[in-house]
């Protein structure tokens, strides 16, 4: 299993990967929670715990970059779920095995 310290000291000694979200990436992340079914992103028990939400900053940052998101989640219509967002806001949004077929990591 994963304790939260494990997270932290990962988070500490690779904290040069993480970056500041632009001004349009957070323009981008407040259009995302304008609509009612993506504020499932967070979670109550989160909230209550202090603990992040990254899913909406990740549509964001690949719609800003012109990225692609790789999710093992699946669509769900009406629900907050990566694919889903990512269709609702032009981000090009693809699973585990279309991008080992894309980067050619095949099997």
């Amino acid at each position: 299993t994963c304790s939260s310290k494990h997270v932290l000291d990962w988070v500490q000694q690779y904290r040069h990967i993480f970056y500041i979200p632009t001004n349009e990436e957070c323009q981008i992340v407040s259009k995302i929670f304008q609509k009612n079914q993506y504020l499932g992103f967070v979670k109550r028990n989160n909230i209550l715990k202090g603990l992040p939400v990254a899913d909406p900053f990740i549509i964001a940052a690949a719609k800003e970059k012109g990225f692609c998101v790789v999710t093992q989640e699946s669509i769900k219509p009406k629900g907050a779920r990566i694919p889903t967002a990512c269709i609702d806001f032009g981000v090009k949004c693809i699973d585990l095995e279309g991008f080992l077929e894309r980067e050619k990591l095949g099997y």
